[in-house]
């Protein structure tokens, strides 16, 4: 499970250094594999990611973390 956890927030780190920096998009790129109908159970699963990832100072949000959030890497100089 924590593997599985980090090599996906490894993954969204990714995301959000290439410029998908919403959820929809990360999921539309990390989830090829999967049906579109899935996206939302995905998308819910990526927003728990980025819950954490913000709230660890991993990444940054233009808000409140929400399904609809623009996220952005948090440089390396902060």
């Amino acid at each position: 499970y924590l593997n599985h956890r980090m090599m996906r927030e490894g993954e969204i780190a990714k995301c959000l250094q290439t410029g998908s920096t919403t959820i929809e998009a990360m999921v539309r790129r990390m989830y090829t594999h999967l049906p579109e109908k899935m996206y939302g159970a995905a998308s819910r699963s990526v927003l728990a990611h980025m819950e954490h990832m913000v709230e660890t100072k991993r990444a940054e949000c233009d808000g409140a973390v929400t399904i609809d959030s623009v996220f952005a890497p948090v440089e390396a100089d902060k």
